[in-house]
């Protein structure tokens, strides 16, 4: 996602039902502007059945993982070598 942060919780809720399980949502610039997002984070602290990261790439990206019961974290880092060296 990478639009008007102050919509990103409206969009977020429009998304979220119609990903899949094991889905990934990455959201540009939330290190900067988590000022505007208010409304995302508000949404997203709803949902269950999720993993979230914040990778310190760029502007800070957050990551979403719709999780089906397996934290798809590790198999990432082996595909994506800038994961490798995050905190997650």
């Amino acid at each position: 996602m990478d639009a008007d942060k102050q919509r990103y919780g409206k969009y977020f809720k429009l998304i979220y039902p119609l990903l899949s399980r094991g889905a990934i949502l990455v959201v540009d610039n939330a290190g900067d502007y988590l000022q505007y997002m208010q409304d995302f984070f508000e949404e997203y602290l709803k949902i269950k059945d999720a993993a979230t990261y914040m990778l310190n790439i760029d502007h800070g990206l957050f990551m979403l993982i719709k999780k089906g019961g397996q934290n798809l974290m590790p198999y990432l880092k082996i595909y994506f070598p800038l994961l490798k060296n995050e905190k997650c």
